[in-house]
C-alpha cells in the first residue's frame, strides 16, 4: 500500500513540473514576439521604421525640430512647418510665418524681422541694398560714361538729383518722391506716361518684358521713400 502511494506522489509530483516548465508552445511565442518588437515600442520589426526607437514608429505624433520621423512618415513635416524653404535649423526665425525668412527683404514701416538678420525695421540703403540690383539687372546697358543712366562703382552720385536726359524737367531719382523720379517710372514701365520719357522699360528684355521682381521694387520705392540713403 506504501509503495502504491510513492508511486503515485511521483507521478503527480513529474506531471505538476511537466505543466510549469518554461519550456512550453507559449512561452516560445511570447519570447518570438518581444525578440520582432526590439524596443517594446508595441509594434513589429516589419513595420516599425526604427525599431530601436521607441519613439519612433507608426501612429505616433510627429514632434517638430526632434530630428525624428516620429510617425514613419516622410510626408508629414518635421521641420520648415510654414513650407517657405527654410527649416528652423537653417536660419528660419519664424517657423510659423511663410514671409519671414533669410531670402525675404527687410522693408522699413514693417514690424518684425523679416530677413531674420536679428535687426527690425531696417533703412534701405543704396551701396547695400540698391546698387547690386542695378548692376545686377541693367549694367549691360549703362556701363559706358556716355550713358544715360551710367553704373559703376558709386554710381550713387549718378542718379540721386541728377536730371534724366530723356523725361523733361524730372531728375533720374528724386528724393522721397518715386513718381517724380525717372528710373521709378522707368523699372515700372510708365516712362512713356511723362513729357520726354521714351525708350525701352527696365531691365531691358524687349521680348516679353520682364519686370523686376516684386521685392526688388518694394525695396526701390522704400529707398526713395526714405530719400535715397547712400
Amino acid at each position: 500500500m506504501s509503495g502504491f502511494t510513492a508511486v503515485g506522489l511521483f507521478c503527480c509530483s513529474a506531471c505538476s513540473s511537466s505543466a510549469e516548465t518554461p519550456e512550453s508552445p507559449d512561452a516560445w511565442h511570447d519570447a518570438a514576439v518581444v525578440f520582432q518588437d526590439g524596443d517594446g515600442d508595441g509594434v513589429l520589426l516589419e513595420n516599425d521604421c526604427d525599431d530601436e526607437n521607441p519613439a519612433v514608429y507608426p501612429g505616433n505624433i510627429e514632434v517638430p525640430y526632434d530630428g525624428l520621423d516620429n510617425d514613419c512618415d516622410e510626408m508629414t513635416r518635421d521641420d520648415d512647418l510654414d513650407e517657405d524653404g527654410w527649416g528652423a535649423f537653417e536660419g528660419d526665425c519664424d517657423d510659423s510665418n511663410e514671409e519671414i525668412n533669410p531670402d525675404r527683404i527687410e522693408l522699413p514701416g514693417q514690424s518684425g524681422d523679416e530677413d531674420c538678420d536679428g535687426f527690425e525695421d531696417e533703412t534701405v540703403e543704396y551701396e547695400r541694398d540698391i546698387e547690386n540690383i542695378l548692376i545686377h539687372e541693367c549694367y549691360n546697358c549703362h556701363h559706358e560714361p556716355d550713358e544715360t543712366l551710367y553704373l559703376v562703382e558709386n554710381s550713387y552720385r549718378t542718379l540721386v538729383g541728377q536730371p534724366s536726359s530723356q523725361a523733361d524737367n524730372m531728375n533720374i531719382v528724386e528724393p522721397f518722391l518715386p513718381m517724380e523720379s525717372y528710373l521709378w517710372l522707368k523699372l515700372n514701365n510708365l516712362h512713356l506716361t511723362v513729357e520726354g520719357g521714351e525708350g525701352y522699360p527696365m531691365p531691358l528684355i524687349v521680348d516679353p518684358y520682364v519686370p523686376l521682381e516684386d521685392e526688388d521694387l518694394a525695396l526701390f520705392e522704400a529707398w526713395i521713400l526714405e530719400g535715397c540713403p547712400p
